[in-house]
């Protein structure tokens, strides 16, 4: 086993890069002319690398198998190499060479068996930074080695991942694993060539690979052409950087030239599995409109790159010694016009001049984050004076203080003033002196609670805090303390003048339920890791100060730095992101109180910890979550939003006129409609609907089948009576009346669930804290259906930006597969107009669940009816049209050539050889004899002992007819496949273009359609053609090549052949035969022509075309008589 090999200059080229383009390539021997293409695509892509150069490129290869004097015998070979210098990455690939592992020059490893190390390559993709974003274009066209093959390279490949630490080599578990690994920043676009050829288990490997990383598309190149696949991958990044860079000028459409070379498969409607040991029967990626499709993997990657690159803001310490001068004089100015204290119009003036000194240390890019401006703050002294003065005196406003140190708000301000305005006035030495921490004096002026947060861990094990509105709250305290005394708590005996010491102190932050380190203080805090500042209604003076910090950047900051240990950066939005994700916890734990004793005490705590949540909320300056905020005013909401951006947009609605107050109604109907949904969905969690019996069972005690059917439901015997969930008609149950009254009564028991009760709960609780105790909201009128939708996106149909706004409704499934593009920037969920009614999706689900009892006892059915034809057949020796079918319950039965052994054994083969004959060979039935292969020697043996045998007997002509090639003897009509017996299968090298417009007639005919071929003519014959094309052309190449009168020709030495104990099986082991396991490096050029129709005409699957290439290289063939077409 080789060990994964990697570049010496990778440390440096990894930390200089943000981003990668990974090219993961197969190399062996198939792939020569896909080598060439990527080499032509590096050469693409290095302008684009020139240009940003914080973009690497990360090149990987593997194959396995080798022959050589360094092979050793099979092995799997990796190597990762990464770059930030273009013109290296160019060097390497030119270098790399067909089936020459880098770094192995006297290695040939051709890749020995059909399938490759393809899951090596995959897993090697952890050797790259997870928290940076990715794109890998997978290049191969073969599969993988599933878990249960035995071959030696397939072993090979096991023992190089157990080595690396993976202790399950399943396919799905060690891709999640990358997945995890990376955290949502990679996108693997496949491009697979001759997918459609793929065998079942690699067309759902590679489709779900596409389908859960991002990309949303499989591509499969239609012509061997270099150029197309430089075209496309220098496309696809020169898009991405372009719309992450915010370009304008980009072209509307792929190039055509690149779409036409190229068969882009959507994987939209696939379904996810989570382990090989099967594979279900499609559907399968299919083929759709190329642009739309190429665009639509462009956008998921654009905002997989935008949702990665969401990294921190650095702020500097003298922009931020700026804007907390800024805000504390702001603060002090609130506080003396709330006093009247004449100094406030001084404080004023030097708030304007300190104002521009402050925004010019921003960032231009930055500085819209500024909202607290001059102007707004004299306005909310103004609003805080009037609130005051109704308050009473200024000693009578109840102030909370530090629940550690005592200490208001009003106690920290002023005396901070003057020593940070001193320093802000002082010159630029001054400002650099490392003892000066201007956001220390703003921890003790910042007062909150404790939580304890989770957040999605990256690749390096640490919280990734790109997105707080997606936290998890799971506790949260009702003490206030200061920022600066929740550091102390944290930090346990850690000094507090050195906590800003660096990233080497970040160990204290732990994410889960193992909460912070130990902490000291009014109580135990190890249950906690988390701090969230809160304005106080009561406390006017704590409210100006967190207004006017979180219209600065200091808020954010602040928040950042007391998650994460470190006061490097902050993220927009982490502020009150963190707020409203508290919010929802806290109306979350209301909602599931029993209201009795210290319960309903918690509760009422509860309620006033919301109702100051959203005061804070309500006084965060500027409008965030606006683009949640634009849809529910249009009476929209898009479930793809976390339900904290709606509750900051609830917060932040104008209340007061009966106008405001319908607008405001409206907008929280629709937030309590995303909420009772993703409750639904949180109880039952993530599985698929129609496999969780779990689900089947709750979903059967609050909608039992006789509800809908009535009694017929019961007790059926399936001999006499048709199951209801078998007479409801089409394919999703649908044309059919339920009993009167179902909806009703599956409301009455769904309203004695826990579930409900909570969901009930939950509206009441959201009525309370955002007071609209008047609103109309009954939740009786949608729990049933959601319960039945279950998922929160099953509700609605994603519309890309691309459809028409005034277009009906797409006729798509409506499965809970459309969430998969929920996370697309460019479109929108609409609700469905003619989504199927919740009757059709129950009975839809109801008859997945009940798949095993429909199908036993469709088998009784059958099993009884059989029997008694079978017993008819016998009893009058012979097969006539009434004994040989019947009719029950409206199906048609009939016995078919493979109940012969049956038959024979219930009759008897002694005077009976007239009776087994007919049976065998008769024309009673459309199989052919050939059916009954299986059984030959039992069948010819029971004939022989009963006087059949000899020459010219019943024997050998029943031997004959079994053993023949099957042929289609159909004349009226063609079968499945388009054959008829005037159009017999021709085999994988008999393609013609007049056979293919023939079998493609015949199937239209047979279906009655004109557009479109669906099946094996829409895969097989392409793929007939593809197999066609390469025989004939390599024939005549070598023919072309010479005379053929007995001259030589030089082979490129073979991989060593297979031992006996390889474990291969016999069918392989017949093909090796036939092609001998001599090694030989000089032939005559007969003898190569010879074998190479050898191989061209062994197989009878068009599928087999990259097996034949693999054989054909594996003879040696020189690659000149191969370029171009491998």
């Amino acid at each position: 086993m080789e060990a994964v090999s990697k570049a010496s200059a990778v440390p440096a080229a990894d930390a200089a890069c943000t981003s990668y383009v990974t090219i993961i390539l197969d190399i062996t021997g198939s792939m020569g002319s896909q080598i060439e293409g990527v080499k032509r695509a590096v050469r693409e892509l290095i302008p684009l690398l020139a240009e940003n150069p914080n973009l690497g490129i990360v090149i990987v290869t593997f194959t396995e198998g080798g022959s050589g004097k360094t092979s050793g015998g099979p092995r799997c070979y990796v190597s990762v190499n990464i770059f930030s210098d273009p013109t290296k990455a160019d060097t390497f690939v030119r270098k790399i060479t067909l089936s020459t592992p880098p770094g192995h020059p006297g290695v040939n490893a051709y890749g020995d068996d059909g399938d490759e190390n393809a899951k090596a390559a995959l897993y090697a993709l952890k050797e790259l930074d997870g928290t940076k974003p990715t794109v890998a274009f997978f290049i191969t066209d073969a599969g993988y080695h599933r878990t249960k093959r035995d071959s030696p390279t397939a072993k090979a490949e096991e023992d190089f991942l157990v080595a690396k630490g993976v202790s399950d080599t399943d396919f799905y578990a060690l891709f999640d694993s990358v997945l995890s690994h990376f955290g949502g920043n990679l996108v693997v676009v496949p491009i697979v060539y001759n997918f459609a050829g793929q065998r079942a288990h690699t067309k759902q490997a590679y489709g779900q690979m596409a389908m859960t990383s991002g990309s949303g598309v499989v591509i499969e190149p239609v012509r061997i052409s270099a150029g197309t696949l430089a075209l496309t991958m220098a496309t696809f990044v020169t898009r991405l950087l372009g719309q992450l860079n915010g370009q304008t000028d980009l072209p509307p459409e792929p190039p055509q030239e690149m779409l036409a070379g190229l068969r882009l498969l959507d994987t939209s409607g696939m379904n996810r599995i989570v382990r090989d040991d099967h594979t279900p029967p499609g559907p399968y990626p299919r083929e759709g409109d190329a642009g739309v499709l190429f665009e639509s993997a462009m956008t998921r990657a654009v905002t997989a790159f935008k949702m990665s690159w969401k990294r921190c803001i650095d702020v500097d310490k003298i922009s931020l010694l700026r804007q907390l001068v800024f805000g504390l004089t702001a603060a002090k100015y609130v506080l003396a016009v709330t006093s009247g204290d004449p100094i406030s119009t001084d404080l004023l003036d030097r708030l304007k001049r300190s104002y521009p000194e402050m925004l010019e240390q921003v960032p231009k890019e930055h500085r819209g984050q500024i909202k607290a401006t001059p102007e707004v703050v004299e306005a909310l002294a103004a609003e805080l004076a009037a609130a005051s003065t109704k308050g009473g005196a200024d000693g009578d406003v109840d102030e909370t203080a530090d629940a550690v140190t005592l200490e208001t708000v009003r106690d920290t301000v002023g005396a901070a003033l003057e020593d940070e305005i001193r320093r802000a006035e002082g010159d630029e030495d001054e400002l650099e002196k490392t003892d000066v921490d201007p956001l220390e004096v703003v921890f003790a002026m910042v007062h909150g609670i404790f939580v304890n947060v989770r957040f999605p861990l990256g690749a390096t094990g640490k919280p990734n805090f790109a997105d707080a509105w997606s936290a998890m709250i799971d506790k949260h305290s009702f003490d206030t303390v200061s920022a600066e005394s929740a550091v102390r708590l944290f930090k346990d005996s850690k000094d507090v003048d050195d906590w800003y010491a660096g990233p080497e102190e970040e160990e204290w932050y732990e994410t889960g339920t193992r909460g912070g380190g130990v902490a000291v203080g009014l109580s135990d805090r190890r249950e906690y890791n988390g701090f969230v500042p809160l304005m106080d209604e009561g406390d006017p003076i704590k409210t100006a100060v967190m207004r006017i910090f979180s219209g600065l950047q200091v808020m954010n900051l602040l928040q950042m730095t007391v998650l994460a240990g470190s006061p490097g950066g902050f993220l927009p939005n982490m502020y009150p992101g963190m707020v409203a994700t508290t919010l929802a916890q806290v109306i979350r734990t209301s909602a599931g109180g029993s209201w009795t004793g210290v319960e309903r005490a918690a509760g009422e705590a509860n309620d006033r910890l919301a109702s100051q949540m959203v005061f804070s909320l309500r006084g965060i300056m500027g409008s965030p979550a606006t683009t949640v905020r634009l849809r529910l005013k249009a009476g929209k909401a898009d479930p793809a939003n976390p339900l904290s951006k709606f509750l900051m947009v609830l917060c932040k609605h104008p209340r007061g006129c009966t106008k405001a107050e319908a607008a405001f109604h409206a907008k929280m109907r629709l937030v309590l409609n995303e909420w009772v949904a993703a409750t639904v969905q949180l109880h039952f969690g993530k599985g698929t609907p129609e496999n969780d019996e779990r689900f089947h069972a709750f979903l059967k005690d609050i909608v039992p089948l006789e509800a809908i059917f009535g009694k017929r439901a019961l007790d059926i015997d399936p001999l006499e009576q048709l199951h209801p969930l078998e007479v409801v008609g089409g394919k999703d149950g649908n044309g059919f009346a339920a009993v009167d009254g179902w909806k009703a009564a599956g409301l009455a028991n769904l309203a004695n669930t826990d579930l409900y009760k909570d969901i009930k709960r939950l509206a009441d609780r959201c009525r309370v804290v955002f007071g609209c105790l008047d609103l109309d909201y009954n939740v009786d009128g949608i729990v049933l259906d959601y319960v039945i939708y279950r998922f929160r996106t099953a509700r609605y149909d994603f519309v890309e930006a691309s459809e028409s706004p005034a277009s009906p409704p797409s006729k798509k499934s409506k499965s809970v597969a459309s969430s998969a593009t929920s996370a697309v920037d460019n479109g929108s969920h609409e609700p469905i107009e003619n989504m199927p009614s919740t009757l059709t999706l129950l009975v839809k689900i109801y008859r997945k669940a009940m798949h095993r009892e429909l199908a036993e006892m469709r088998e009784s059915r059958r099993v009884h009816v059989t029997d008694l034809l079978k017993a008819q057949v016998v009893s009058a020796r012979a097969v006539t049209a009434e004994t040989r079918s019947m009719e029950l319950l409206g199906t048609k039965y009939s016995l078919t050539r493979m109940d012969v052994p049956a038959l024979l054994n219930l009759a008897g083969y002694d005077g009976n050889l007239a009776f087994v004959e007919e049976l065998v060979l008769g024309g009673w039935t459309p199989e052919p004899p050939q059916c009954l292969r299986r059984f030959s020697a039992e069948i010819i043996e029971n004939v022989e002992a009963a006087g059949g045998g000899g020459a010219g007997g019943l024997s050998e002509r029943l031997r004959d007819a079994i053993s023949q090639k099957v042929i289609c003897l159909r004349t009226a009509s063609c079968n499945r496949h388009g054959h008829t017996a005037d159009l017999r299968f021709p085999g994988p090298m008999g393609w013609t273009k007049e056979y293919a417009m023939v079998r493609r007639s015949n199937v239209l005919k047979k279906r009655g359609r004109e557009e479109p071929v669906s099946g094996p003519v829409q895969k097989i014959v392409p793929q007939m053609k593809r197999f066609t094309e390469f025989g004939t052309e390599l024939l005549r190449r070598l023919d072309e090549y010479g005379d053929g009168n007995g001259e030589e020709i030089a082979l490129l030495p073979p991989p060593p052949p297979p031992t006996a104990a390889s474990g291969k099986k016999a069918k392989k082991a017949k093909r090796r035969e036939a092609l001998g396991d001599d090694p030989v490096v000089v032939v005559t050029l007969d003898q190569l022509k010879r074998d190479v129709r050898r191989v061209l005409y062994s197989y009878d699957d068009a599928n087999c075309l990259p097996v034949v290439q693999r054989k054909i290289v594996k003879l040696g063939v020189p690659m000149n008589l191969l370029d171009g077409l491998l």
